[in-house]
């Protein structure tokens, strides 16, 4: 799938999949709204992600930064961006399991 060899293929199928799986729970509207008893509304026009090694690459170099701020909009036109810190995972198949 990518040539790095910072994640195996598996690790990038499991994620992709499981992205595109609450993606799916959602357009389907199974997933509470979280103000109130009642759903999100379902999604029309939500398309099945595919995975983009260079986005990969772009995203392990900013993570190698250890920098907890986002990075500047300029550097990445058109991709959005999401910055966390945790423990250490080695299975990372495992761990696109669990998030939740």
């Amino acid at each position: 799938m990518c040539p790095s060899t910072e994640m195996t293929d598996a690790a990038r199928k499991k994620v992709l999949d499981m992205h595109n799986w609450r993606r799916s729970q959602l357009a389907l509207g199974k997933i509470p709204n979280g103000k109130n008893s009642y759903n999100c509304p379902t999604a029309t026009n939500m398309f099945k992600m595919a995975y983009d090694c260079d986005l990969e690459n772009s995203a392990l170099a900013y993570a190698r930064q250890c920098s907890l701020v986002p990075s500047d909009v300029g550097t990445r036109p058109d991709e959005g961006e999401n910055v966390h810190s945790g423990s250490l995972v080695p299975d990372l198949e495992k761990a696109a399991e669990a998030v939740g």
